[in-house]
């Protein structure tokens, strides 16, 4: 295989790391690119069933850390990294955007070479150029997204300014898409050329079953790596790296989710959905390159930034007006070309404030979307959510990763035993058994022997312990009626040895219907905790489910750790009478860059009627910036929230300064009325 060497590429895309590499890294190094190139053996965990992946990442993560390689190392990368391949023939696309470089034999001939059409041009070749401009047409001319960066301002360039296409017998790698050159007019962006593998006979193309064939394989990889090179025409710069490890899995995610935009019917993001659903504790920040580790907790991180795209396939049907849709994605890609480095989380927020959303607040509705998955799409709403298309899904439960329960108080003696020596006033708990797990963590880390929870729930004498849920991972909890119980009692406290901010959403299922009715949202308070929600119509479903997120959002250079948190299930036949009160606002100070409302907790008790409420809010010179009315209907206690979204009475964002928000409650038909008057600073 012969190599053309770029001198116009400028080699290198991040700052040298400050992390030496190990011996072993840069083995790791050596063998995955390699790999991508068939120049290795490739000896995976199972080759006729593993996913293949994109070589992109593995060139990245090889450029950052070239400089810290031995010299045998770095001849061995070089004519990889740096150097274009040579072809026996090309072919350029009708529309003029693509030339496709390709051989008709030897070891890198493209798929029945000797198959031509009229035009003596081998069928492949025709199908891949049709592919592609089809694919600059939906991605560029339909969606909006930036084209590629044009090369015709240096050579090699493969010949002219077009986005050079090489075909390749490839090996570990479905594809790879290489930042050429990039800094100095081109600021952050990048130029770029794509290899793509010559004949895709492998799996799961090759398997008759699969319903994809080679041909679906290259049409899907050929959008995959076509957005690598549109990304880059935004910034190359945007991936995490944490420790000196890229984790580029930003890159990956969207990328998979462009394959579906562009061939919705291939579906060949689906073979990376186990890796999601059986591991829905792993953090939504995972990347792994370690390929050849068999351990199915590190393919689960290897795979996972595939099943990702899973994430923009939520924000395209939940925001699918033409003015979003497509366009949250886009927009948090123009958003991160403002910025030389990692800045996805921030623009993630500003593409989402117009929707009222952040982030965080997408993520856990995102989580709690993908449990009515699988045999759980709803029936009686078939075309919400992820659509009838999700049916076809695994589902958390297919992997045992949501915890039921129908005994009540909840209790499971196989994870939680109470201590025999307790303070009265301090729960004092351990998980058992308690395992060597499969990466070799002593028990005393993987599962500490105590831990000191300082919470109670009132009547509720036993805590169910969940444990290492990664930052912005989550978990599932299946709370089934056990007959006889019309009101249920939850409760949540976080582990004080390893505090997170948890946010739990309820959701009441009916299995045999398939039909769900979204309850309740609770975050845990500053002190750790969501107190007792109070689930009166409990005997309505068949299940309760809860999903509870990890919200922690630290810094790339913070320290990121797993956390766990106990939660206390009972059922009654009547409730408490509760009682009616409103909480003070949160967040305060209210940053409407961060949170998307500042919100006035309401709790009612059992006994109530129908509550008329009124939300005023002041500014400092008196005058009435924003009101609204509310209905809440009692009959059992429950909490419910009043927001205020940082906007006045027309809908326009109001200046930063000193807010005050009263509330007024009135009970129809009794003198009762509560009121509660709260400063709130809201900061732009």
């Amino acid at each position: 295989m012969k190599r053309l060497f770029s001198t116009a590429a400028l080699f290198f895309l991040f700052t040298a790391s400050v992390f030496a590499i190990t011996a072993q890294q840069e083995q790791l190094i050596v063998n995955n690119v390699q790999a991508i190139f068939s120049q290795a053996e490739l000896v995976l965990p199972d080759t006729s069933r593993v996913p293949r992946l994109c070589g992109m990442s593995t060139i990245l993560e090889a450029k950052l850390h070239f400089d810290e390689l031995s010299p045998s190392a770095q001849a061995a990368l070089q004519p990889l990294l740096s150097a274009r391949p040579v072809r026996q023939k090309i072919y350029d696309t009708p529309s003029g955007h693509f030339r496709i470089h390709y051989d008709t034999t030897g070891s890198d001939s493209v798929r029945n070479a000797t198959i031509r059409n009229a035009q003596g041009l081998p069928v492949w070749v025709d199908t891949l150029a049709r592919a592609l401009d089809s694919i600059w047409t939906k991605e560029v001319t339909q969606m909006g997204f930036r084209p590629p960066v044009g090369d015709s301002f240096y050579t090699p360039n493969g010949g002219n300014g077009r986005l050079d296409i090489y075909l390749e017998n490839l090996g570990l790698g479905l594809g790879a898409t290489f930042p050429d050159s990039v800094g100095g007019v081109l600021g952050n962006r990048a130029t770029s050329f794509i290899i793509l593998d010559n004949d895709y006979d492998v799996y799961p193309y090759n398997d008759p079953q699969s319903g994809i064939g080679p041909s679906g394989g290259m049409r899907v990889t050929a959008a995959h790596e076509f957005f690598h090179a549109v990304q880059f025409a935004y910034t190359a710069y945007g991936a995490e790296v944490v420790g000196g490890n890229l984790k580029p899995y930003w890159y990956e995610a969207t990328a998979t989710w462009m394959e579906d935009q562009v061939y919705n019917e291939i579906n060949d993001y689906r073979q990376y959905l186990l890796f999601w659903f059986r591991a829905p504790a792993l953090s939504f920040r995972n990347f792994s390159s370690d390929y050849f580790n068999p351990n199915p907790d590190v393919q689960n991180r290897v795979f996972r930034p595939y099943a990702l795209g899973i994430y923009g396939q939520y924000l395209s049907k939940r925001f699918p007006n033409p003015s979003y849709g497509y366009s949250v994605v886009r927009r948090v890609w123009e958003q991160m070309a403002t910025v030389t480095g990692f800045n996805l989380f921030s623009a993630l927020d500003a593409a989402l404030a117009p929707m009222g959303y952040n982030f965080i607040s997408s993520l856990q509705e995102f989580y709690r979307w993908n449990y009515f998955v699988g045999a759980k799409v709803p029936l009686n709403a078939p075309d919400t959510l992820y659509g009838a298309e999700a049916a076809a899904w695994p589902s958390f439960e297919l992997f045992d990763q949501v915890d039921s329960t129908s005994n009540y108080p909840t209790q499971h003696p196989e994870v939680f035993v109470p201590c025999i020596s307790c303070h009265p006033t301090v729960i004092k708990f351990f998980c058992a058994p308690c395992f060597v797990n499969t990466v070799g963590f002593p028990c005393s880390t993987k599962c500490p022997p105590c831990r000191f929870v300082p919470y109670q729930p009132t009547n509720v004498s036993v805590i169910n312990c969940v444990n290492d849920i990664e930052d912005l991972g989550a978990s599932y909890l299946n709370l089934q009626n056990p007959g006889g119980g019309s009101f249920m009692e939850f409760a949540l406290v976080s582990d004080t040895a390893r505090p997170a901010p948890w946010f739990a959403s309820a959701v009441g299922y009916n299995t045999g219907s398939r039909t769900y009715t979204f309850l309740s949202n609770q975050a845990t308070d500053p002190s750790g905790k969501i107190p007792e929600v109070f689930f009166g119509d409990f005997g309505n479903y068949t299940e309760i489910v809860v999903m509870v997120t990890n919200s922690e959002l630290v810094s790339s250079g913070a320290k990121r750790d797993s956390s766990a948190y106990a939660y206390s299930a009972n059922v009654d036949s009547a409730a408490p009478p509760g009682v009616t009160q409103i909480v003070e606002g949160r967040p305060n100070p209210f940053r409407t860059q961060i949170d998307p409302y500042v919100k006035f907790p309401i709790d009612l008790d059992s006994l109530s009627g129908t509550w008329d409420i009124d939300l005023l809010v002041f500014s400092t010179s008196g005058e009435i910036v924003y009101q609204k009315n509310y209905e809440l209907q009692g009959g059992f206690p429950y909490s419910e929230t009043v927001n205020w979204s940082g906007r006045n009475g027309s809908n326009e964002p109001v200046a930063s300064g000193v807010y005050f928000c009263k509330i007024i409650m009135k009970e129809k038909g009794t003198s009762r009325k509560v009121e509660k008057l709260s400063k709130i600073a809201l900061i732009r």
